[in-house]
């Protein structure tokens, strides 16, 4: 009888880590605000034998790091990478299916939310790729080299003022 409590007690006890612990699995995404800029991070956590994690941010790279600090403990999960100074530090938000926290890179903090759905590239307008309407008049041109029996074309703008 005492071997058949120790039994139950020990997979209710168990039974909450192996659950969330579940339910981290596979692809975490996000993105960092740094400055003016937005990087998309993403944590692939998979298991095995064991549970590994791995990072990327696809707008640096392709390359992947293992995280050599993952503890997940409940609803709060702690993800590193020590040669980078880098850690996120979050809480599982089981409700919306996210992961709500933050990055520490050194001595810098930024908030970041992770969750299931896949984040595209931002292409942010450039002014060297201007959308109608633009600020200047634009006029067609041609001329004709009746000499060399060819035709120039361009298109002269003229700023507006």
């Amino acid at each position: 009888m005492k071997n058949l409590f120790s039994l139950i007690l020990t997979l209710t006890l168990a039974f909450p880590t192996i659950s969330n612990g579940q339910e981290y699995l596979g692809f975490w995404n996000g993105e960092v605000e740094i400055g003016d800029a937005r990087l998309r991070v993403i944590y692939e956590i998979e298991k095995s034998d064991s549970i590994r994690v791995w990072f990327t941010s696809p707008d640096q790279g392709t390359e992947r790091y293992r995280c050599d600090v993952v503890k997940m403990e409940r609803d709060s999960i702690i993800l590193g990478l020590t040669k980078y100074q880098t850690t996120f530090r979050g809480l599982f938000d089981k409700r919306n299916n996210i992961i709500e926290g933050k990055v520490f890179n050194g001595p810098i903090d930024m908030p970041l939310t992770l969750s299931r759905n896949r984040i595209e590239k931002r292409i942010k307008p450039r002014p060297q790729n201007p959308v109608p309407p633009y600020p200047y008049a634009e006029i067609e041109c041609v001329f004709n080299n009746t000499s060399a029996n060819i035709q120039l074309t361009g298109t002269l703008t003229i700023p507006e003022g």
